[in-house]
């Protein structure tokens, strides 16, 4: 019945179409434009009655067919490792013990379908190194690197026979390590040499140099600004009144100013900075230590102005610097 309604209606308007694109006698106004809006009304019948269902029949044939596709899909491939799957079962041994994550990488399908012990051995050792650095991540993740998961994760390197840890890993794992004694106020002996320019005072305890480090101090600028003596108008013989007279006032602006590069230790009761100039700062009038992007902002209590030290290694200094007076 729709396909009936659809071809009459088409019919009609085609014939309406043809009638006034052909017209002669001029009685319809503008006849081109009359049968090209009879003609676009006739194709829309037409197409709603006849074209739009092929195009739906085609669509779900083509549908059909994917569908089969997925269905006889072959299952005999033989699946190889999710790299997903290879970073959870590692990262297991930060919560139980590295020799159940030893057996669980070793049960890995590409891993268990191998011949020789000689050649899983190998394959659990590249997959420990190539998620080395994601196993050191998640241990990080919550700031803190514990005494278990430190043992765990160097359980797990030497079972799997790894001689060379990479030397970001390596430092990343000992800094992390040492903040943790920091924290626990548990004083070890530093792994970096103390600056020949600093002298220690009594129960001073050095902690940790950084080189390359920038030293900018916060300043304050002062202009003075504005003053005035005015517009004299004469309002009578001998008399002046001054319009506009206003004194000048001072502007305080704060701007950061580097003050050179050089290096920068920590003991546990002051901050040295040796960058051509030497300077020395209490870690008890801190009052505030932020990491930057690429640096430490600290601000201190009383008229000291806040200094920024800008080095690669943002994250580890801040975290000494306020954990310091715990050695």
């Amino acid at each position: 019945m729709k396909k009936i309604i659809c071809g009459f209606f088409s019919l009609l308007f085609i014939f309406v179409g043809c009638t006034a694109f052909l017209d002669s006698s001029k009685k319809i106004e503008n006849p081109i434009w009359t049968a090209a809006l009879a003609f676009i009304i006739a194709f829309i019948f037409l197409y709603f009655g006849f074209l739009r269902k092929k195009k739906e029949k085609a669509i779900a044939s083509h549908q059909d067919i994917i569908i089969e596709q997925k269905t006889n899909k072959p299952t005999n491939i033989q699946s190889t490792i999710n790299p997903d799957d290879e970073k959870s079962i590692i990262c297991s041994v930060l919560t139980s013990d590295a020799d159940s994550a030893y057996q669980q990488i070793s049960e890995l399908k590409t891993i268990s379908c191998l011949a020789t012990q000689e050649e899983k051995e190998t394959k659990v050792k590249d997959i420990v190194q190539k998620n080395l650095s994601f196993l050191v991540d998640k241990a990080l993740e919550d700031g803190v690197l514990t005494t278990e998961e430190e043992d765990n994760i160097y359980s797990l390197i030497n079972k799997a026979g790894i001689k060379e840890i990479p030397d970001s890993e390596k430092n990343r794992l000992m800094k992390a390590s040492f903040i943790r004694d920091l924290l626990n106020g548990t004083p070890r002996q530093s792994p970096c040499s103390q600056p020949s320019t600093i002298a220690l005072n009594k129960n001073e305890k050095f902690i940790w140099a950084w080189e390359n480090v920038t030293f900018s101090e916060v300043q304050t600028f002062k202009n003075f600004v504005g003053g005035s003596r005015g517009i004299g108008v004469r309002v009578a013989k001998g008399l002046y009144f001054r319009f506009g007279n206003y004194r000048g006032h001072t502007e305080s602006t704060d701007k950061v100013v580097k003050q050179g590069t050089g290096i920068v230790a920590l003991t546990n009761k002051n901050i040295y900075i040796n960058v051509g100039i030497a300077r020395k700062f209490s870690l008890e009038k801190t009052i505030d230590i932020k990491p930057c992007e690429d640096g430490v902002f600290i601000q201190f209590d009383g008229r000291q102005k806040p200094i920024i030290l800008q080095t690669s290694d943002a994250w580890f200094m801040a975290n000494c610097i306020l954990n310091a007076q715990n050695w």
